[in-house]
């Protein structure tokens, strides 16, 4: 049977069908691969981006509370200063 197969393609005729068959599947293949390879790691520096994002706003936001609390005190002061002032 492989005598009749061998007979029947040339060899012209064989590496036009890998030509015509072969190298558009392996390419597809490769680049689907290529294509869940970049996403995975475009999803790993998203989700380390993230985190990074938060533990700096978890400080922008403290540091927003401490100077609320200083502004208050700072009120506080400037009116008991306004106070005495009207007092004498």
């Amino acid at each position: 049977m492989y005598r009749k197969v061998v007979e029947f393609m040339d060899t012209s005729t064989l590496l036009q069908i890998i030509g015509s068959y072969c190298f558009p599947i392996v390419a597809c293949v490769f680049m689907g691969w290529y294509i869940k390879y970049t996403t995975d790691k475009h999803r790993e520096e998203i989700t380390r981006l993230n985190e990074q994002h938060k533990t700096e706003m978890e400080s922008v936001t403290e540091a927003i509370h401490n100077l609320n609390v200083v502004t208050e005190k700072l009120y506080e002061r400037i009116g008991d200063f306004i106070n005495e002032r009207n007092a004498e």
